[in-house]
């Protein structure tokens, strides 16, 4: 078990810590020559400022940055190169500026184009900062000011100039109501700005489009062999303290993996109901003070549902396969357990422990998946003061994802 530990942990470091693969994807350079290139996705939580690029998969690593590039794109994610006047002013509140106006900055960034067309969208997101620009026919993008700001020492206000802006600007036959109740977020900005866009240009289709209709979660069907070791002991019962052999079981689950909207798809949120069950025997010399020893039959038997919720990771390999790995933390739904002694006492429990899984799998063209999964231990009998038990739980799933 301890050589499966280690194994997983290795794999687990592996994935998130080894260098993610160069993707197809193109750069534009300050001459405006565009070619098409290797990019290396770097999972970027914030706009960056460089990059990696290779001109063919098997050349020496460059470097693109502000300074060389104007525009570079990796799947569907556009970055362009602007100097814009930007509002950099904290949202802590502990740092919030006192005035209302925004404070502008010139600064040189790569803008990550959110919608294109007669009306242009883009963000730029670093730390805890996100800012929206844009531009009408291909003119210089302006911030749309949204600003949290501290008035009389204590209290929070914000100004949401943006909506004005897209009043007077990106407006499509938009309600007083629909105008007042947008949030400075991707999502009621993008409909704003695809309306808009609609109506000026009847064929109107966006790159964002396909981003709207993307997938954003996913049912499959997960079956596999739990391969399980129990112990029971006991500090006043010593006659009851015994070790069961491992034996294989099955379980069977729906897993729901909901898609993070960034770095490609690469990050989930899984949650997997699943049954499982577990049932051993074994027969024991049970010593008598005043007796002959007898030979004693003791069986533990355990079903239950439970729930794993947790993140997953996806390391692709190739445009068919990919890695991942994820941890979950497993709460009970519901589950019994029956430990019977034929000549000592039954424990009975409708409870179990909770508990942390750790897996890594494969999983080819998006449908079919294989994963091994370790389990922390868990007490099937948490209730009896007198008693403490462990399960021990490896396994071994296959799955195939529905849609």
């Amino acid at each position: 078990m301890k050589k499966i530990i280690s194994f997983i942990l290795l794999s687990i470091s592996g994935i998130y810590f080894s260098q993610t693969k160069f993707e197809l994807g193109y750069i534009v350079n300050e001459s405006g020559e565009k070619q098409t290139v290797y990019i290396k996705n770097s999972d970027w939580m914030n706009n960056p400022k460089e990059f990696d690029y290779k001109t063919i998969e098997s050349s020496e690593i460059l470097k693109g940055n502000l300074k060389n590039i104007i525009e570079f794109a990796i799947g569907t994610n556009i970055y362009v190169k602007k100097s814009v006047d930007i509002d950099m002013s904290s949202e802590n509140f502990d740092f919030l500026s006192e005035t209302e106006k925004p404070i502008f900055h010139t600064e040189t960034l790569f803008l990550k184009k959110m919608i294109s067309g007669k009306a242009s969208l883009y963000s730029y997101k670093e730390k805890n900062l996100t800012r929206y620009f844009y531009s009408i026919d291909g003119s210089h993008p302006l911030q749309l000011i949204y600003k949290a700001y501290k008035y009389d020492n204590s209290s929070l206000a914000y100004n949401t100039e943006f909506k004005n802006q897209i009043k007077n600007d990106i407006n499509c036959n938009l309600s007083n109501n629909e105008i007042n109740s947008l949030k400075y977020q991707n999502k009621d900005l993008e409909k704003i700005f695809i309306k808009f866009n609609q109506c000026n240009d009847s064929s109107y289709i966006d790159d964002i489009k396909k981003k709207t209709e993307r997938d954003w979660f996913k049912i499959a069907i997960r079956s596999g062999i739990n391969q399980n070791k129990f112990s029971l002991s006991s500090n006043n019962r010593k006659d009851m303290s015994d070790q069961f052999d491992s034996k294989a079981s099955f379980r069977i689950g729906l897993e729901l993996e909901f898609i993070l909207p960034y770095n490609n798809g690469r990050w989930r949120i899984i949650a997997e109901p699943n049954f499982s069950s577990y049932k051993t025997e074994k027969t024991t010399e049970s010593p008598r003070i005043y007796a002959p020893s007898v030979f004693e039959k003791r069986t533990v038997e355990y079903s239950g549902f439970q729930l794993p919720v947790g993140l997953r990771y996806y390391l692709p390999l190739n445009t068919k396969s990919q890695l991942f790995t994820n941890i979950s933390y497993t709460i009970p739904i519901s589950g019994k357990t029956e430990i019977n002694y034929e000549f000592n006492t039954d424990l009975y429990s409708q409870r179990t422990e909770q508990k942390f899984e750790f897996g890594i799998g494969y999983q080819y063209i998006n449908n079919f998946s294989a994963e091994i999964r370790l389990h922390s231990n868990q007490d099937l009998i948490p209730r009896e003061a007198d008693f403490s038990s462990k399960l021990q739980t490896f396994s071994f799933i296959l799955g195939y994802t529905l849609f």
